[in-house]
């Protein structure tokens, strides 16, 4: 049952040229074999558009594409998979004078306690615990993968009393992964809705958001 996550946007002051939102975005998939058949249904997509091997699905790239866009969410939606999304404005309640670290740590509990509920009943039934892997597209700050594993490794399970819900929390270029680059489409459809209040392309993928849209 892995768990991909994505960033847009910065934790920069605005006045500095930071952007005015930081968004964090998680995609969950039930099984290892669900990633993989996403993997390759994306690949098959590559050649049907005529793209080569290598072309990164990102949702910034296609917007002078979007029938790429549009292909490439409708191949999503034909797996199984759910997502969480959590955002900060930082032209609201003194979000801009917090430092990065505070930006992590609130988006990633946030995240984390969204996700919980889906990794919950993903271990029912199962005799032994979920030891969910977490994957982070990868990121030049140590800061933000060693709180991520301090916010995922503390989720507990409810069938395995004290034991934790999540193993592993790794990175990983998204340049190679397919799952990764489905988590920078579904950030950019879930940003255009709570920076433009567009949904365009995220009524795409909105029965798949364990939470509705909210930015903190």
């Amino acid at each position: 049952m892995p768990t991909f996550i994505d960033e847009s946007g910065d934790t920069g002051p605005t006045a500095a040229g930071g952007s005015p939102y930081f968004h964090l975005a998680a995609v969950w998939v039930p099984t290892h074999d669900d990633a993989d058949q996403f993997r390759e249904r994306i690949r098959q997509l590559r050649r049907d558009l005529g793209l080569r091997v290598d072309y990164e699905f990102k949702f910034s790239k296609t917007h002078s594409r979007p029938e790429r866009r549009e292909a490439f969410f409708r191949a999503a939606v034909a797996q199984e998979f759910r997502f969480a999304v959590s955002s900060i404005n930082k032209t609201k309640n003194d979000w801009d004078c917090t430092g990065r670290r505070e930006k992590y740590r609130a988006c990633l509990t946030e995240l984390s306690a969204l996700l919980r509920p889906t990794y919950c009943r993903a271990e029912e039934g199962k005799s032994a615990p979920l030891k969910e892997p977490i994957v982070l597209d990868e990121n030049s700050d140590r800061d933000f993968l060693a709180i991520a594993k301090q916010q995922f490794h503390a989720l507990r399970s409810n069938r395995h009393p004290g034991l934790p819900l999540v193993a592993k929390v790794l990175s990983r270029g998204s340049a190679s992964d397919e799952m990764l680059q489905l988590v920078d489409m579904v950030c950019g459809a879930a940003c255009e809705l709570i920076q433009d209040d567009n949904r365009t392309w995220y009524n795409l993928i909105a029965e798949r958001d364990v939470n509705p849209r909210r930015v903190i």
